[in-house]
This record gives C-alpha cells, structure tokens and sequence, in this order.
C-alpha cells in the first residue's frame, strides 16, 4: 500500500484509480490533494460503507459499469448487500490448500438449499485458465 511521507503527500503511483482506497485508509488528507478528486462520505448504520448507496450515486453521475476486484472481505459484502449481478472469474488448474483466503467471505450454510445460486453465462479458456463470466441467478 502506498504510504504518504511526513508533509502527507503521496508517492507519484498513488494517483491511479486502485490505490485511492489505501491511501483514504493510510491518510485521508492525501485525497484532498489529489487533483479532481472528490470525497463523499456515505456510511451505514454500522459506520461501515453504504455499498448500495455507493453504487446509487455512482449510477447518479453516470457511472453504469463498476469493475470491483477485491479481497474476500469486501467482496462479500458486496455479495451480502446484493450489490453484485454479474461475476467475472477465473480458474487456474491448481489447489492451494486450506490456508488460503476464498474469493467471498459469506456465512455458513444450515444446507445447500440456502446456497446463492449464480448462472454461466459463458466460459472461454485463455491458456490453461478457464475464464467464467457468471450473473446472479
């Protein structure tokens, strides 16, 4: 993660797209100054992101298309708040073992019939990867 030097600045990289969220988190003044750039904030009622709002103001300014690649956390909150209607995966032909994060962190299941069901829409193979485009069923 992008880290500010003591006058609070952020490193030359930090002003892609990517690196906003790390460098709000690390230090929130650093945005300010980062030419057009505009905070909002919009929290819910636990202190954490309106996801649904979120996607709502960014739907208002014109926004249709949000390309979200996350760690498991957020995206199942994503998930969870049914922010997400299509899923663009990919599977390597590999096993990295228990020890490994998965790819949304959900609840524990009572039975499969409670499972989230998603529908493929289409599957291309790049390499020896399989490439799933998926949308919520």
């Amino acid at each position: 993660m992008p880290r500010q030097d003591r006058e609070d600045r952020a490193p030359p990289r930090a002003h892609r797209n990517e690196d906003i969220e790390a460098i709000d988190a690390i230090a929130p003044n650093v945005l300010r100054k980062i030419a057009g750039a505009e905070i909002q904030t919009l929290a819910n009622a636990g202190g954490k992101v309106d996801l649904p709002g979120m996607l709502e103001e960014l739907a208002r300014r014109g926004v249709n298309e949000l390309h979200v690649e996350a760690g498991f956390r957020l995206n199942g909150s994503l998930v969870r708040e049914g922010c997400v209607d299509e899923y663009l995966l990919y599977l390597n032909p590999s096993f990295l073992g228990d020890q490994a994060q998965g790819m949304v962190d959900l609840p524990g299941l009572a039975s499969l019939a409670d499972r989230r069901r998603i529908r493929i829409a289409s599957v291309d193979r790049l390499g020896e990867d399989l490439r799933i485009l998926a949308r919520t069923a």
